[in-house]
């Protein structure tokens, strides 16, 4: 999320449970969501049936995602909604040293997202030891504001910084893999 300093990255805490059912997706979130959330779990529903060859219509989904933000939103955990759907379905466990981030495509593709620097970070002070990010965004740009106060008058600047996304996990003893 977007702070007066920058972006801030924070890990959500994701549980999917698929059962017998008529093809309804349940979002349960703590904070609230923003839609896109929503229309990510539902994709991702989609998405992981499509892997397995199976008829959505025959499940339940339910994700209930937890996480100390003001606010979750965005598509980046839609990749994360799809392989905790896939793993549901087929009754399996997941790890908690890897996080990803992404946004579902339709044709089961991951997308591209923001914030991997803060996300990375984020992931870093949490013990995480693999990091698996979009195909195509080891490099990325983000934003830097500078605020400077003259007397009376402050002064907001912006640059644009390029970041390996790669040496920076090495930095921060994370595996990142595209």
């Amino acid at each position: 999320y977007t702070t007066s300093s920058g972006e801030k990255g924070v890990l959500t805490d994701l549980y999917v449970y698929a059962t017998e059912g008529s093809g309804h997706v349940f979002v349960d979130t703590q904070p609230f969501t923003q839609i896109d959330m929503q229309g990510s779990a539902r994709l991702a529903a989609l998405v992981a049936c499509d892997v397995l060859n199976l008829n959505p219509n025959d499940y339940d989904f339910f994700y209930v995602v937890r996480v100390n933000t003001p606010v979750v939103g965005g598509p980046s955990g839609g990749a994360s909604m799809t392989v905790a759907t896939i793993a549901s379905l087929l009754n399996l466990s997941m790890r908690d040293d890897v996080v990803m981030t992404g946004m579902i495509n339709p044709d089961g593709s991951v997308g591209p997202v923001g914030g991997i620097p803060a996300k990375l970070r984020a992931a870093a002070s949490e013990g995480v030891k693999t990091f698996l990010i979009p195909e195509g965004q080891g490099t990325v740009y983000v934003r830097k504001m500078h605020r400077e106060q003259r007397g009376p008058f402050v002064f907001i600047s912006e640059t644009t910084e390029k970041v390996n996304i790669t040496q920076l996990g090495r930095e921060l003893g994370v595996r990142v893999v595209e």
